[in-house]
């Protein structure tokens, strides 16, 4: 009975507190919804208000200055963490091309004129070098670099000294990632790295280590592991030939796009509803075999559910309207794609029944 009692209690409690909440709401926001209603952005809001005050002939502008700071906290407060800005909702036409890729054939020919052509990437002097590494910062101070300077003195003579150098950095190299590989930069070339670092690797035999190289991330010391004249066809054939399929299964995915684009050219009505329009891409993209996402509601800025970052699809969808309710191909990140407008949520100041976070929120106010 007495857990029973105290849940009642609870429950009241928070009801009375929601009460008293949706009420405060109501009070300091209810007259921004109404502007935002009638198509008020914030900016315009914010406007209004100082032309108000500097209207006001019975007040000195000290008085002005002091309603105008007074009106900027209200807004601040009362309008901008409420205010929903436009959303939209679109269907889009994926072409990914990872959806292609099956479909591509490399020929062995083709990967023998890309690796004859880039002489530069796969035929050029190459190091592999382990590397220690101690930062420091760029506005270290003389002593903080001195320091350091000792420590890295200390380093080299363990080194020197027969200490493993693979051992020595996983211990006391601060590049984590090469850390963890004992130092292990791989096979670079001359121009991947910052002169100095590169002068002293390429000036080295193999086996050979260096002394302490002062560059812009801090000071290093370097060993080279081995030395080769550019990369054999055998060893890169793998990787020209997926970078190949990637590329031509891009080619493929783009030259769907442009089919997709033009059947819906051919068919929308662009003086149909959004509703119409929709439906009408949907049954193109069936036909046609293209995979669709509907989106949920999204702002201009951030991500696109389920789609996550692509700024220039969102771009492309806020341009869109009822008469061009249709993007053009849209290249993305790593897709193209080509967005139907589905739906436009103008910008509105939600009533306290619309979310349910807002309870929160306001109580935080109070």
């Amino acid at each position: 009975a007495t857990e029973l009692t105290e849940w009642i209690r609870g429950e009241v409690s928070e009801r009375i507190l929601d009460q008293k909440a949706e009420a405060f709401y109501e009070e300091h926001v209810a007259g921004y919804r109404d502007a935002v209603a009638g198509g008020k952005s914030v900016a315009m809001i914010r406007e209004e208000e100082s032309s108000r005050i500097d209207s006001l002939e019975d007040k000195s502008e000290d008085e002005k200055a002091q309603l105008k700071s007074a009106a900027t906290n209200a807004i601040d407060t009362f309008l901008v963490p409420f205010h929903v800005p436009e959303q939209r909702r679109a269907r889009v036409a994926v072409f990914s091309p990872d959806s292609y890729r099956a479909q591509v054939q490399v020929a062995e020919g083709d990967i023998k004129a890309y690796y004859d052509a880039h002489p530069e990437e796969y035929q050029q002097l190459e190091v592999r070098t382990r590397e220690i590494v101690l930062r420091v910062p760029p506005k270290a101070t003389a002593e903080q670099k001195e320091a350091k300077r000792k420590e890295m003195d200390g380093i080299l003579t363990e080194i020197k000294g027969g200490v493993d150098f693979a051992s020595v950095a996983r211990k006391k190299s601060q590049d984590p990632l090469g850390k963890r590989r004992g130092g292990d930069a791989g096979y670079w070339k001359r121009e991947q790295k910052e002169k100095a670092i590169a002068d002293a690797a390429f000036a080295l035999e193999k086996g050979a280590v260096s002394g302490i190289i002062e560059a812009s991330g801090g000071l290093y010391i370097l060993k080279v592991e081995g030395r080769r004249e550019g990369r054999p066809l055998a060893e890169v054939t793998a990787q020209i030939k997926s970078m190949l399929t990637s590329e031509k299964a891009k080619e493929l995915g783009a030259q769907h796009a442009q089919t997709f684009s033009e059947a819906l050219t051919a068919k929308l009505a662009t003086s149909g509803s959004l509703e119409v329009n929709a439906k009408l891409f949907k049954e193109i993209a069936d036909g046609q075999k293209v995979a669709l996402k509907e989106t949920e509601l999204f702002g201009p800025s951030g991500a696109i559910p389920p789609l996550g970052g692509e700024p220039a699809l969102s771009k492309a969808i806020f341009a869109l309207s009822a008469s061009t309710p249709v993007t053009e191909r849209v290249a993305g990140r790593r897709n193209t794609f080509i967005a139907c407008l589905l739906e436009i949520s103008s910008p509105h100041v939600p009533a306290f029944g619309q979310d349910p976070g807002l309870a929160k929120k306001v109580r935080e106010l109070m």
